[in-house]
């Protein structure tokens, strides 16, 4: 059951009742009916077996089926759902229970899935995948706890009318997403986060005698909310949106209420010489009362130590014992040099600083080489090396520019396998070289690496939209947004994206309204829904605003370019195409 805590939490005797019901009416029978056996329930789980893999998968199935038409009237926030994995492998057999690797990998896949969704092993899709009257998606190798190998995994997609958080599209792209209207995602994206302990790091302030240290301070601040974004039981906000109160005179309690967050971390850094100090406050946002100060006074260079220790206490604080979250192995590998720490720290800060122009790109791209010369093992400074690189691309992009880009990023995930970023940016670039299956891999490993990445979030969402998972796409949008309440307007390009990938011109045209500047590639989403939904004047003005911000801009760059050529789904990418040309671009 996907956050049981929070239901039993709000309402015991009402959770507790309707779950007795399900079970008695929907579960119980289904899995009898399947042949299943119950082997044993876990507070809110069950452990399942079947005689067979086919039966085990139509179960599921149903048992989704069945239980969103059972809840669909329930607000969201009290609605009972679960999630479902499923393996094929050996078991032991202990008296009346099971275990070894097969079940441990299903537990795995269980937590792989959405709420409402169902999760299948390799095997699991080879066995059932023309004996099922349902549709996959390849979801890449996963690296899952415990177990030694990735696990190839799939997920089942809805079907067809299934009153889910997930509903498919048709084949012919004229549905619309589920709930996909404006004011529906603004409602889902302003909802408090799920059960899980919320928090807000603050921009640290620099104490130093030297004011051009200030992002040194930053620094350290934002390293330490990418830290505790990779612990999954955590609700970590983006550092954009703690960032927007750099400088500002508020109370704890108005960052809780602005962000939607129960904590807060704040400290302040003074550097003096070779000595460090780093003074940290954790506060509980409902009562304003410090749950936990600590400083730390150091070596300059300890600063990764201190970084450490603060994110496993500020975790372990508000989740628990450290054992049970896996403080040990969350951490991003370090530099050993605190010189090419400062460069990164230096190229940081040009490359968030606003909007970025490929001059300011250029001027961190050499910070962060600057940094791997100090550390050829700096896997993070390569990450953003090649980051930086790509920004500063003319259009369209040439093949050369981006398997230089690659040949960066292949390096860094040479060096740090678990860096989020890399397999970010490795995942659009393979997309941009149509290699689909690896552009796939690395997006979903950046996800489950850091899973409170705002960035990385929202970029898989763009992701989605060319692979032609649009659905897939909003809900990334959504939680996006959630993570970065302060979020940059062009997160709704990505949203009129996925709506016009699903044949929603009505709803791309929504979502971009709310776009006070459009990048180009916003202006073409805009353009190609106006002249489908018959608003030809307007697409013809949008094409003309276009040319004017963007002179460089030619039909070219989204019929051939790299980066706009990449629609898994060609009638999606001739149609955008035929679109603007319709509309006037040329």
């Amino acid at each position: 059951m996907v956050g049981y805590s929070r239901l039993i939490g709000a309402d015991e005797e009402g959770t507790i009742t309707r779950q007795k019901a399900h079970r008695a009416e929907l579960i119980d029978p289904e899995i009898a009916s399947h042949g299943g056996r119950i082997v044993k329930t876990m507070g809110d789980g069950l452990l399942i077996e079947f005689p067979s893999v086919v039966d085990a998968v139509k179960c599921a199935v149903a048992l989704q089926n069945g239980m969103a038409e059972r809840e669909a009237a329930v607000s969201k926030e009290r609605r009972i759902q679960y999630r479902v994995g499923i393996n094929l492998g050996d078991i032991v057999i202990d008296g009346e229970d099971i275990l070894g690797d097969g079940v441990n990998v299903a537990a795995r896949l269980e937590g792989l899935a959405d709420p409402g969704g169902i999760c299948v092993s390799e095997k699991v899709f080879a066995e059932v995948r023309n004996k099922v009257d349902t549709d996959f998606e390849d979801l890449g190798p996963q690296e899952v706890k415990n177990i030694a190998e990735p696990v190839r995994v799939y997920r089942v997609l809805p079907t067809t009318g299934q009153n889910s958080e997930a509903a498919v599209v048709r084949e012919d792209n004229k549905q619309p997403i589920s709930g996909s209207t404006i004011s529906h995602i603004n409602e889902e994206r302003l909802a408090p986060p799920d059960d899980r302990p919320s928090v807000a790091v603050l921009p640290f302030v620099n104490l130093s005698e030297n004011d051009s240290e200030d992002y040194f301070a930053e620094g350290i601040a934002e390293d330490i909310t990418t830290e505790l974004s990779r612990f999954s039981s955590l609700f970590v906000i983006s550092r954009m949106s703690s960032f927007d109160y750099r400088g500002n005179l508020v109370s704890e309690g108005q960052v809780g209420s602005e962000l939607g967050v129960g904590y807060v971390l704040n400290g302040s850094v003074r550097r003096s010489g070779d000595r460090l100090r780093v003074s940290v406050a954790l506060t509980d946002t409902r009562t304003e009362k410090q749950v936990w100060a600590e400083r730390y006074d150091r070596a300059a260079e300890d600063v990764f130590d201190v970084q450490d220790e603060i994110s496993e206490t500020v975790a372990s604080t508000l989740v628990g014992r450290l054992q049970k979250i896996g403080t040990a192995r969350v951490q991003a590998k370090k530099s050993d040099s605190l010189t090419a720490y400062e460069y990164l720290l230096r190229g940081l800060d040009l490359h968030k600083s606003g909007v970025i122009t490929p001059e300011s790109a250029q001027l961190a791209y050499e910070a962060f080489t600057e940094a791997t010369k100090e550390d050829p093992e700096f896997a993070r400074a390569q990450a953003w090396r090649a980051c930086s690189y790509s920004r500063t691309w003319g259009v369209p992009v040439s093949a050369a520019e981006i398997q230089r880009c690659l040949e960066f990023i292949t390096t860094a995930l040479e060096l740090d396998p678990d860096e989020a970023e890399s397999h970010r940016i490795a995942g659009s670039l393979y997309r941009f070289l149509r290699d689909y299956s690896k552009a796939d891999y690395h997006i979903s490993k950046s996800l489950i690496l850091n899973p409170n990445d705002a960035h990385i979030i929202i970029k898989a969402a763009e992701h989605e939209c060319f692979m032609d998972r649009p659905d897939r796409a909003r809900e990334l949008a959504v939680r996006a947004m959630r993570l970065n309440p302060h979020f940059p307007d062009w997160y709704w390009e990505d949203v009129g994206l996925a709506e016009y990938v699903a044949g929603n011109c009505g709803g791309t045209l929504d979502s971009m309204m709310k776009v006070q500047t459009p990048t180009y590639a916003g202006f073409a989403y805009w353009a190609a829904a106006a002249q489908e939904e018959g608003a030809y004047e307007e697409a013809a003005q949008l094409v003309e605003q276009m040319r004017q911000a963007y002179p460089q801009i030619s039909l070219s760059v989204f019929r051939d370019g790299q980066q706009h050529n990449c629609f898994k789904n060609s009638k999606v990418h001739d149609r955008f195409v035929q679109s603007l040309s319709n509309a006037g671009l040329e």
